[in-house]
């Protein structure tokens, strides 16, 4: 008769190598990778078809090996090549292709190669009309591949644009795709909406034909940054709208702010917008105001704004890798909608920059005084559909299924096992922040002066 002891032990080596059996058989071999070439993705002529969330599309394309190399050797200028394109059985024909990204994304890993011939994994951009005019793939002239190099789930992107367009927001649409070159593939990537004219025709329908602009917040008294940052102005308008808020919010009295920006903008769609950005994390956007000096000028940035043909505002967010973190950077700071005494100076971040308070700035404050008496609601309603904990796990577990085979084959991840866990990381982080922003909507009363508490 076994001992108690040999027995446990023997019990143990008998559930550990189950454990090690079940890995096995889960990980390895790992799936085969589906087959591309010349498959019908079902494309209709819609953008809406190319991010349908049952597919995972393969953009196939060739360049000419000295085109390749010059796009390589020219990264960090975001030159564009010519390129021949099919997905699957559609052959699109000419494109132009190049890299894409921030200075974190683009600059510094280019810098971090390991020798002169290793090009890593970076973001790339399809320019559909770079060699005719006219050509579009299902109605858009770009389209983006973000290389989610960040992100260790490779969800964070999808996760977050589908949060905000499914909370109301404007917002790109967002799917996984592969990108295979001259044969080779290079790997899974995040597939991302260009924010353009197209997009504004396609979001806005009858409202179309205003201006859009990226990363140029209310601020400015005189036309030179508006005209300097409008992405598309089919229609040649001026910049008065942007001129006009900005003297409006300037002028002020605090109490006005709202009324203020309510003739811009729609209050209500500016909440939701705050509230989304909150439970996600999205410390590197709207929020997320930096100066290089104490006391110097601030900004912030990921973020588009579309003026249209009737002068009002609508906010749209972009580049949402860095997300759905806890804790993340700058919770140390007080929320958005904190209207406590302005400082006037920002916080060191220990790398030379300063972080400032959203609440610092004169539009968001306008929001967080609009929000007396409705975060609490609006936020519990967000909170309960498009940001629900389990909606957004059981999205992870079928967009999971969906490129694990793509996942397996990419040149640039390390394994299954470290995806997945990079997957666990992210669900862990989604249950902490579900937790915290049940806090954050408790403690709603405790950070606001009396004048402008919820009754």
């Amino acid at each position: 008769m076994l001992s108690p002891r040999l027995y446990r032990n023997s019990l143990l080596t008998i559930v550990g190598a189950g454990l090690i059996a079940a890995a096995v058989a889960f990980w390895w071999p790992p799936p085969a990778l589906p087959e591309w070439r010349g498959v019908d993705f079902g494309l209709d002529g819609t953008s809406a078809s190319v991010f349908a969330p049952d597919k995972l599309l393969v953009f196939e394309l060739d360049l000419k090996p000295g085109d390749l190399k010059r796009m390589q050797d020219h990264a960090a200028d975001e030159l564009t090549v010519p390129a021949s394109l099919k997905v699957g059985a559609a052959d699109v024909g000419a494109v132009g292709l190049r890299y894409k990204g921030s200075t974190g994304t683009l600059t510094q890993v280019l810098a971090e190669r390991r020798t002169e011939s290793y090009m890593p994994k970076l973001s790339l951009k399809i320019v559909f009309d770079h060699k005719v005019d006219e050509r579009r793939f299902c109605g858009m002239r770009r389209l983006n591949f973000h290389s989610m190099i960040y992100d260790e789930s490779l969800m964070r992107d999808r996760l977050c644009y589908q949060a905000f367009r499914e909370a109301g927001i404007a917002a790109p649409r967002c799917s996984h795709a592969m990108i295979v070159i001259n044969g080779k593939n290079v790997g899974l990537y995040a597939m991302v909406e260009q924010i353009d004219e197209a997009f504004v025709v396609d979001r806005f329908a009858d409202r179309a034909g205003g201006v859009l602009y990226k990363e140029v917040w209310p601020l400015h008294r005189g036309a030179k940054k508006y005209e300097e940052e409008a992405r598309a102005n089919p229609n040649n308008r001026t910049h008065e709208a942007m001129i006009r808020l900005a003297n409006n919010l300037r002028e002020a009295e605090e109490a006005q702010l709202p009324g203020a920006l309510a003739k811009a903008a729609d209050l209500d769609d500016l909440l939701r917008y705050m509230i989304v950005d909150q439970a996600l994390k999205n410390w590197d956007g709207v929020r997320g105001w930096t100066s290089a000096k104490e006391q110097g000028p601030n900004w912030n940035h990921n973020y588009y704004w579309y003026v249209d043909p009737s002068e009002r505002l609508t906010l749209i967010p972009w580049d949402l890798d860095s997300t759905l973190r806890h804790p993340a950077r700058r919770d140390e700071l007080p929320p958005w909608y904190d209207l406590g005494e302005l400082t006037g100076r920002g916080t060191s971040t220990g790398n030379g920059w300063f972080a400032w308070p959203a609440g610092e700035d004169r539009l968001i404050r306008a929001i967080s005084i609009h929000a007396r008496g409705r975060y609490a609601k609006v936020a519990r309603e967000l909170l309960d559909g498009p940001l629900a904990l389990e909606h957004m796990l059981q999205s992870i577990d079928t967009w999971r299924d969906q490129v694990r085979p793509y996942v397996a084959h990419d040149p640039f991840l390390g394994s299954l096992w470290a995806w997945d866990a990079g997957l666990e990381s992210l669900r862990n982080d989604l249950h902490a922040i579900a937790g915290w922003m049940d806090q954050e909507v408790q403690n709603w009363n405790d950070v606001l002066p009396p004048r402008l508490r919820q009754n």
